[in-house]
């Protein structure tokens, strides 16, 4: 049970990264320099399936295709 308590906090805090990254990145590219670093975060959970299908820059675009 730890251990997902460990992997829900380490998802949480690439997900706060990639918004955080995402306000201020002018290109997916620059926004992917910035967010690969923290991929670690995500594994072992169903997240690292999702980014690996939609990419970086499948991340970025929706973020700013509002």
């Amino acid at each position: 049970m730890g251990m997902s308590n460990y992997i829900l906090d380490n998802v949480e805090k690439f997900w706060d990264k990639a918004h955080e990254f995402a306000k201020i990145t002018e290109t997916a590219q620059e926004f992917e320099l910035k967010l690969r670093p923290h991929e670690h975060l995500l594994k072992g959970s169903q997240d690292e399936d999702h980014l690996k299908e939609v990419g970086y820059d499948g991340l970025w675009y929706d973020w700013h295709s509002d």
